[in-house]
């Protein structure tokens, strides 16, 4: 998940080389605090270190960084965001079939229940989450998208606690209040 969200700093330096956009210590300060945030917010006790897993974490950071940035190139006015989304949820929905068929991993659903659930996580986690990301790049720039978006994983520890009665540590705490305060200050920031 670290190393996932570090796609803003991936989306910042690309801008910043590829686009000649501004990057001034205060955005650089916001970014770095954003990361050591979601450092904090991980849980030490369970995790080791892997090369693999690192690894493909930095691919997944750098693949999402990228879809952000093409993202804000694809997105205007004039293109409909309910289009594209269609596209990329059944591109995905493609992927992941055509995976777990090669993989033999494939198990239709055996109940309505389970059908449900599996549609709701579609639309509520997948699809709603693009739509509004692919609108919301119409009127602000990719770099400042990618730094909202790290709010996510704090979206993940409050549901955990209220709705699955998971305990939070006074790191993962601290690290809530660095994101929380970086993104609300990145906010004022006009040249993102």
């Amino acid at each position: 998940m670290v190393i996932f969200f570090s796609y803003p700093i991936i989306v910042a330096l690309a801008s910043w080389i590829k686009n000649r956009e501004s990057m001034n210590a205060a955005s650089f300060l916001s970014l770095i605090s954003m990361v050591i945030g979601i450092f904090l917010l991980q849980d030490f006790s369970t995790h080791q270190f892997n090369i693999i897993g690192i690894l493909f974490g930095m691919l997944a950071a750098i693949c999402y960084a990228s879809y952000v940035m093409g993202s804000k190139h694809i997105s205007s006015p004039k293109v409909n965001s309910n289009v594209l989304t269609t596209i990329v949820c059944l591109g995905c929905a493609c992927i992941f079939l055509l995976l777990s068929l090669l993989s033999h991993d494939f198990v239709f659903p055996h109940s309505i229940e389970s059908c449900l659930t599996l549609l709701a996580f579609g639309i509520l986690a997948t699809a709603l989450p693009i739509q509004l990301m692919l609108e919301g790049l119409k009127y602000i720039s990719s770099m400042r998208a990618s730094i909202i978006s790290v709010l996510e994983p704090l979206v993940t520890v409050f549901v955990g606690v209220m709705l699955l009665d998971e305990s939070i540590s006074m790191l993962q705490i601290l690290g809530i209040s660095i994101i929380l305060i970086s993104a609300v200050l990145v906010q004022f920031k006009r040249e993102l």
